[in-house]
């Protein structure tokens, strides 16, 4: 089912296209040029055909633990190329209800866009969980507040656009330090608020709790 759809970027957002297999996924799979999975079900096996000029990128986030800056620093490389080509995207997860929206939410913010024309870029005529206002706004700061994703993911993902030809590592090195919860290192349940945000800092190649 999709759930929601960026017009402007030829981008949907929905659920797994495999496991909810009565939403007739070959079919639904066929019609993308570009596939991002961020669910942590593994991808559509060797039985499932995709168009032979698909590309699927799967990139696993444990919805209830750390995200990582991970999947950001790889989804600006790659939405970037796609979005550049014309490709026909799809962006899942597993309900297409967090993960997903988020990702692209997050993604679309990075493009330079405040908060409330982000949403407006987020086409919520599919929406499925009866939501009122910024939902997108609120949920990511929630997953901060909760320790699921870094505070400054956005200015994170500008800087990887701005430096595309260094790593990961290199850009948080030219950072200077990363925001990161208490819960940074954790891949648990988080349930309760992390409360204060540690700074972390680089130094002699290694990142630490800044003093």
């Amino acid at each position: 089912m999709i759930t929601y759809k960026v017009p402007s970027l030829k981008l949907e957002i929905g659920d797994h296209p495999i496991i909810y297999a009565d939403h007739e996924p070959e079919s639904r799979v066929d019609k993308y040029d570009s596939i991002f999975n961020f669910s942590d079900e593994a991808p559509y096996g060797v039985n499932k055909k995709l168009h032979p000029n698909t590309e699927v990128h799967w990139h696993p986030i444990n919805e209830f633990g750390y995200w990582t800056y991970q999947p950001f620093f790889f989804i600006v490389h790659l939405m970037d190329d796609a979005v550049a080509r014309g490709r026909n995207i799809y962006v899942h997860c597993h309900a297409g209800a967090h993960r997903s929206p988020m990702m692209t939410y997050l993604y679309v913010r990075s493009l330079g866009n405040s908060p409330e024309e982000a949403y407006a870029l987020v086409d919520d005529k599919y929406v499925v969980l009866g939501e009122t206002g910024n939902w997108l706004e609120e949920t990511f700061q929630n997953d901060v507040e909760y320790g699921r994703i870094p505070a400054d993911v956005v200015e994170f993902m500008k800087d990887v656009r701005n430096n595309k030809d260094l790593s990961m590592m290199s850009v948080m090195k030219k950072r200077g330090g990363l925001d990161v919860s208490e819960k940074a290192k954790s891949y648990g349940d988080v349930k309760k608020p992390v409360g204060k945000k540690q700074l972390w800092e680089y130094k002699n190649g290694l990142f630490s709790k800044k003093d």
